[in-house]
Parts: C-alpha cells; structure tokens; sequence
C-alpha cells in the first residue's frame, strides 16, 4: 500500500502549523517584522506573476505544470519548495498552500477525512462534481480550532489541493471572499486534465485503517541512548535518536543547541520521563537519564504524543503531527517562535 502522507511531508506540515500558530504576531507587527519572501528553487518548475483584478483587489498567481491558483498580492512567502507542499503564503492570521500528489482525488479525500476524524475533530462538508472534489474540516489550535477548506484537482495526472488555513473566528465575509478568490480560481488547463475516473489506481490506506506499525529498526540505540528508561514508559528512545539524527531540517534545528533537557508527559499517571541530550552538529550524541541544571532549551511534549510520532513514524498522519506540533513547548518559550522566523527567513534552506 502506499501512504499518501511521506516522512518529509510529515516535517514540513510540522513547520506550517508551527507558522500559522503565530501568523498573528507576523500580521500584528507587519511594519516591523515583515516575513522576508524566500525565492522558489530552481529546481521547482513554477511561475507566480501579478494579476490586476479590480482597484481594490490584487491577486498573484501561482502555476506549476498546467495547474494555477490565485491568491493575495500582499500576502507574504513562507517557503516554496519541497515533493508535495509546493507553495505557501501567509497573511491576516491565515494561511494558504498548495499541496501536490501522486494519488486519485478520492483517496485523497479519504485520507484527510480519517485523518480529522481520528483527531476527534470534524468535517463540514465534503463534495464531489466532475471529477473536482471540495473538502472543509477543523484542525485542534492553541486557543481555538482552524478550519481548513481544500479544493482537490486532478491534472497531469497527479492530484493538485490548494488549502486555505484560517482561525474558526475569522470574518466569514472575509474568509468567503478569500475562498471564492483561491479555491475559486484554481483550474487545470483546457484538455491537460486526466480524469479521475480513468486514470490508474493508486492503492492507499485511509488514516483511519491504518494498523500502528514499529519504526525501522534503530541504528544509533547501542552507541548513544545510555538509559532503559523508555522502556517503563513505552516508547523507544532510538527511535526518538533516529527522527531527529536522520533529519537534515532537524540537525539544523538543533545545530544552535548543545545541551538540551526532554521531558515527556506522561498525565494519564501523573509522572514525567526526564532526559538530557547532548547535541553536537545538530545530532543527538548522548542520551541519558536525567536534566542539566542550565540547558540551552528544555523541550516539553506529552507522551502520548511521542508515542504516536516516534514509535509510529512509517503510520503518521497530518492530523497526529498537528496535535504533537501544537502541544509541544520549549523553556524559554520564545525559541519555539525564533525557530520559525529561522525558517521563514530561509535560514533553514
């Protein structure tokens, strides 16, 4: 079976929740720390120009192959490259991205639906005509639910799923008229479209029948994790070495760090697995017992999460990431925001 929702995709919607959690603070100081637009790769085939729409409205607009949407001109570029996430901007607490894949519309659909149902959030609408399938359901935030609406396309034969991201108590008049200005202008160019219903099929697992399955087997358990502490809480340490090691945007990450503190949560028995990590070059060198008495952050999530993330990676779903992205901290908290400023900056690339 092949699964929608690759490892890399998983880090990158990682780092787009992690933007639109604080998108308020980058449209509230807009004057002052306006996100700086980071250039689409080379390597991406892509076009953005400006489309004049009235006096009072100016869209851009993005194509990649025979595919195109539009979107605001004064919305701000977060990052444009990557397999599946193609383009993102952000702007007034929202977000828009295109994502692209190699999969039937459908499947598309049913991946996302269990994925939200799973999470124990909940899908507005779901509707399909001509081939062209149109999705609205809730994402858990911090303060209050997102509601993402997606519009799914098929055309050179992979699907094409430009999404709007924005807080449940965004104007509805606005939050209409951006849908009808994104969603509304996507397209696939006249007689480019493959139909879905003939196209081949592409066998893949909704989230919500996905059996957990163990990660691959850990390299790095017997040379760097010197405690059997995860055992009693049930989660694998070497996995833990192995996601963060085995990353080249997390060695980055944790490249300005050099003695980071863990703490996983465990709430549901009123007790916590404390660790310390020693990090050089961004990897995760030692792993052992206890905390240092001044570390550079201290990393907080609950256990369940990392469970779910760390013993499950080859299963992971965009909701599961989003529900660990939201819930983990850092102590000084402010790091978790300079971190993606890092990234919006292209200091990451």
């Amino acid at each position: 079976m092949k699964r929608i929702f690759s490892k890399k995709v998983i880090l990158i919607v990682v780092l787009v929740v992690l933007v639109i959690l604080i998108i308020g603070i980058i449209s509230g100081n807009s004057n002052k720390n306006k996100v700086t637009d980071i250039n689409i790769s080379a390597n991406t085939d892509v076009s953005d120009s400006t489309n004049n729409v009235s006096q009072t409205s100016q869209l851009k607009s993005f194509t990649k192959g025979n595919f195109g949407v539009s979107y605001p001109a004064n919305w701000n570029r977060a990052f444009g490259q990557g397999k599946e996430t193609i383009f993102m901007v952000t702007g007034e607490a929202c977000a828009i991205a295109v994502n692209k894949y190699d999969a039937l519309p459908k499947d598309l659909v049913n991946s996302i639906i269990g994925s939200v149902e799973d999470q124990g959030k909940e899908v507005l609408y779901n509707k399909e005509s001509g081939g062209i399938y149109e999705i609205s359901y809730t994402l858990p935030g911090t303060e209050q639910n997102l509601v993402a609406n997606s519009k799914i396309l098929y055309c050179d034969n992979q699907s094409y799923a430009p999404t709007v991201v924005c807080p449940v108590s965004y104007d509805v008049d606005k939050l209409q008229q951006l849908k009808n200005q994104v969603l509304g202008s996507a397209y696939c160019k006249a007689g480019t479209a493959t139909s879905a219903l003939t196209a081949p099929e592409t066998a893949i697992t909704p989230a919500s029948q996905v059996v957990a399955s163990p990660a691959p087997e850990t390299k790095t358990s017997s040379s760097i994790v010197k405690t059997n502490a995860g055992d009693e809480f049930g989660i694998n340490l070497g996995y833990v070495v192995d996601f963060f090691n085995g990353e080249v945007i997390l060695r980055k990450i944790m490249s300005d760090f050099q003695r980071v503190n863990l703490v996983f949560e465990d709430k549901a028995n009123s007790r916590n697995l404390k660790l310390k990590a020693e990090i050089s070059g961004g990897k995760i060198m030692l792993l052992d017992d206890g905390g240092y008495s001044g570390p550079d952050v201290t990393i907080s999530m609950p256990l369940a999460d990392a469970i779910n993330i760390f013993n499950n990676v080859a299963n992971l779903t965009p909701a599961k990431v989003i529900s660990f992205a939201i819930n983990l901290r850092t102590d000084p908290a402010n790091i978790k925001n300079e971190i993606i400023g890092k990234f919006l900056r292209g200091e990451y690339n």
